[in-house]
């Protein structure tokens, strides 16, 4: 007999089967606020009871059994938090909203989550993770606040859900078990495919802008470890500091210092990558004119990032730009004679690929590419028509490479999208799985 729906009067679930109800979180599940010691009494940390925080659980894989710091009996009391059994539902109220997890051990949270104990008799746990997890974008809807946005306990305890009966909670949620497992098997495919491209390109460029585009080409030691052989006809390896004019940009400067200081967009560290310059969400500053004409982008220039994470990432100004200019997380590296930028470019993706980087930099702290890192940084050197033909073929090579690389991500945001809609479907009912 084919299932009968009613309208849920629910505008983000819809349609539900006919003996199916709605109702608030709270008739569903205990809810408890977590909390942290206001002190960093030694006697309040390093115990044996997990302690987690939104951060924790961001990439967790639906349970999570660890977290950053642990805390004792001692301080779980100073801060009145409540120590959740295993399969509760800790959900993400702030810093994003609507993270969710299971916890697979016994935890306590910070005040950023709010932990569900759900109730036997009326909540199947593996259910309700699925079914929060589906409401993500309406939870969004919720959040206010200046600092931060946050979904009030109130708020969240009053949003209504769908209400089967628990046996059709329970077969619901081992459908999506199986379902999820085979979608996320083939998002794994497709990650591990983007990770083979990424080093093909990686080897690709190595190899060119060492050894050049002439496969039988008599090569030489370069007296350089990273660099290893290079062909015969090359100049010697010379610091890119010969060929380049290298500027450090500005310090941050939240207020005009003088009447002629105008306020102008800059780039920063999170602007550049090796895929490109990021225009789109620019800040600004103040410049005097003097530091317009000093840290002024124009096309053609090489930027490269000072510090953090990306150091040493760089990218191509390849359009005219007016009034934008650079922060000192970026040096400009604007060539002079005898160089290719694009070559250079290639040349620093290919040291920051094998490590190079990391090395000179001291990765056991944040990573500093400075300027005299830069300036000395020494590169193969063929003749300016050889780096063109280098840069040309990479070019054509690593485009052919990208775009594979681009159509697996798609085919991965695809996949999710596809996760989502089967998660909502079967947990709002639409997907009838009790008389297969």
């Amino acid at each position: 007999m084919e299932r009968q729906y009613k309208d849920s009067g629910i505008k983000w679930i819809g349609r539900i089967p006919k003996e199916w109800n709605t109702t608030a979180i709270k008739q569903l599940m205990y809810l408890y606020a977590g909390a942290t010691p206001k002190s960093d009494n030694e006697e309040f940390w390093d115990g044996d009871i997990v302690w987690i925080t939104p951060a924790d659980y961001k990439t967790e894989d639906v349970f999570i059994s660890k977290g950053r710091r642990n805390i004792s009996t001692k301080g779980m009391e100073s801060c009145a938090t409540t120590l959740l059994p295993k399969n509760s539902i800790i959900f993400s109220k702030r810093a994003p909203i609507g993270l969710v997890a299971l916890n697979g051990e016994p935890l306590c949270t910070n005040q950023g989550c709010i932990g569900c104990i759900p109730k036997k008799e009326k909540a199947y746990s593996k259910y309700y993770y699925y079914t929060l997890s589906a409401f993500t974008e309406q939870f969004e809807l919720y959040g206010a606040g200046t600092t931060f946005k946050e979904i009030s306990a109130n708020n969240f305890a009053n949003f209504l859900l769908p209400f089967p009966q628990i046996e059709e909670q329970q077969r619901i949620a081992e459908f999506l078990d199986v379902k999820c497992r085979e979608i996320d098997g083939l998002i794994t495919l497709q990650e591990q495919m983007i990770a083979q491209l990424t080093d093909y390109k990686q080897s690709v460029i190595t190899e060119i802008v060492t050894k050049g585009l002439i496969p039988d080409a008599q090569l030489v030691p370069s007296g350089i470890d990273w660099i290893g052989d290079v062909p015969k006809g090359w100049n010697r390896c010379a610091p890119l500091k010969w060929f380049t004019e290298i500027i450090l940009g500005k310090m941050l400067q939240s207020n005009a210092n003088s009447p002629t200081d105008t306020l102008e967009k800059y780039i920063c560290a999170k602007d550049v990558h090796f895929d490109g310059v990021d225009y789109s969400d620019l800040k600004s500053m103040y410049y005097s004119p003097s530091e317009k004409v000093s840290y002024q982008v124009q096309r053609g220039d090489m930027l490269v990032v000072e510090g953090g994470a990306g150091a040493a990432g760089a990218a191509i100004v390849n359009k005219d730009i007016e009034n934008t200019y650079i922060q000192n997380s970026i040096m400009i590296v604007r060539p002079k004679r005898n160089i290719d930028i694009r070559y250079a470019r290639y040349v620093l993706f290919s040291i920051v690929s094998r490590g190079y980087v990391d090395y000179i930099c001291n990765k056991a702290t944040i990573p500093h590419f400075t300027k005299d890192k830069l300036s000395g940084t020494l590169i193969p050197m063929p003749s300016f028509d050889e780096q063109r033909a280098i840069a040309e073929h990479l070019d054509t090579k690593c485009g052919e490479i990208d775009r594979l690389i681009e159509t697996k991500r798609q085919k991965i945001e695809t996949l999710k999208e596809y996760k989502k809609s089967v998660i909502y479907e079967a947990v709002t009912g639409k997907t009838d799985l009790w008389d297969s």
